[in-house]
């Protein structure tokens, strides 16, 4: 499946909005997402960032479901650089 391309804030919005659909991630930000100077070996062009801003949750019961969704995104997106 080829990737859609989006504007990096739409990107942001886009995994933010994700995450408020699962209730133990009510909170939970990214700060933005690193581009890659050379597509990964997926062809994602983008790397999830190292810092997630908690929400309510304890962070370690609710990072298997962030990773989960940034995969997801990463599979589905590319930003427009």
């Amino acid at each position: 499946m080829a990737r859609q391309t989006v504007k990096h804030a739409k990107l942001i919005s886009m995994i933010h909005g994700e995450f408020d659909e699962h209730e133990p991630l009510l909170g939970y930000r990214i700060w933005g997402v690193e581009l890659v100077k050379d597509h990964d070996e997926t062809g994602c062009n983008w790397a999830p960032p190292k810092y997630v801003n908690r929400g309510d949750e304890p962070q370690e019961k609710c990072m298997p479901l962030i990773n989960d969704i940034l995969v997801e995104f990463q599979n589905k997106y590319n930003i427009d650089d």
